[in-house]
């Protein structure tokens, strides 16, 4: 299987994965019947057995096909970056925060930069952009309280921060609004295609007892 289409699973597994975690949240405060009880049980064996396939899609996508390396999935901050190689290619490139990023376009709180929001460098970056090209935002240190959305069409893009707890993102959706589901309660909300983020952090507000997305 090529990467592309692995990636693309890897998507839509996610997505699988959140939806049915939605579903036995929102079963919990339904009521106490029978029919709720199996359901609920039967989306609690289903979350698992998702949760295990998109693990060990991650596992091939990183790792190849020698399942002695396979362990759980980590993350950024313990250390791991995912390959960057092609198809075939499991070697990796020793990972860490990409060299030589050029800013297109920065972001910061006061003066000085071309955009105040992050979401109006969403909004500047060029649509479609071709294979091998980046387009690179730089988000200088501050709290952005914002949820960002970026579209169907701006591919590739960067999101460069200060550091860890320097830049921070941070929305405040909640499926306690109305009209908001924990879908579209995502602080950063991508659709499809892939972007890079380094060095800074989402912070997540739900309120208690609520949910929110990533």
């Amino acid at each position: 299987m090529s990467r592309a289409r692995i990636k693309s699973a890897r998507a839509a597994f996610s997505a699988a994965l959140l939806y049915q975690y939605d579903c036995w949240s929102a079963l919990k405060y339904a009521n106490d019947t029978q029919m709720v009880n199996q359901t609920m049980s039967y989306l609690d064996g289903l979350i698992g057995r998702s949760s295990n396939a998109l693990s060990m899609m991650f596992s091939y996508d990183n790792l190849g096909n020698d399942t002695s390396l396979w362990a759980p999935p980590r993350t950024e901050r313990d250390g791991f970056w995912e390959r960057t190689g092609g198809s075939g290619d499991f070697s990796g490139d020793g990972g860490g925060v990409p060299k030589g990023l050029k800013a297109d376009v920065t972001v910061c709180k006061e003066e000085g930069c071309e955009c105040r929001t992050v979401q109006e460098a969403v909004d500047k970056s060029p649509e479609n952009l071709g294979a091998g090209k980046r387009f690179v935002i730089q988000i200088k240190t501050g709290v952005y309280e914002e949820t960002v959305r970026v579209g169907l069409a701006k591919r590739s893009l960067v999101f460069l921060g200060d550091g860890m707890g320097k830049t921070v993102i941070t929305g405040s959706l909640n499926v306690g609004q109305p009209g908001v589901t924990t879908y579209n309660s995502a602080t950063v909300g991508r659709s499809l295609f892939p972007f890079l983020h380094v060095s800074f952090i989402f912070a997540l507000h739900a309120g208690a007892c609520l949910s929110l997305a990533w």
